[in-house]
């Protein structure tokens, strides 16, 4: 892993994303659960990093990168 340096940012900037979704949740509890359902965040964290990697990678397009994250 720390040969491939988009693997390492791709992977801290999910890290990030996680721990910003926990503070939502510790800052207002009574929001949407549905949110901050584990499988639902696990399901999100996942996919936002495969097209962070790919991005980096220019695995994938621009015009696509978009259809990805809408």
């Amino acid at each position: 892993m720390r040969h491939d340096p988009d693997l390492t940012s791709a992977i801290k900037l999910v890290v990030n994303h996680a721990v910003s979704i926990a503070q939502a949740f510790l800052d207002n509890p009574k929001a949407n659960l549905r949110l901050f359902d584990p499988q639902f965040v696990y399901d999100f964290l996942g996919q936002i990093f495969f097209q962070i990697y790919y991005m980096k990678k220019k695995w994938i397009e621009d015009e696509k990168q978009m259809k990805l994250f809408y």
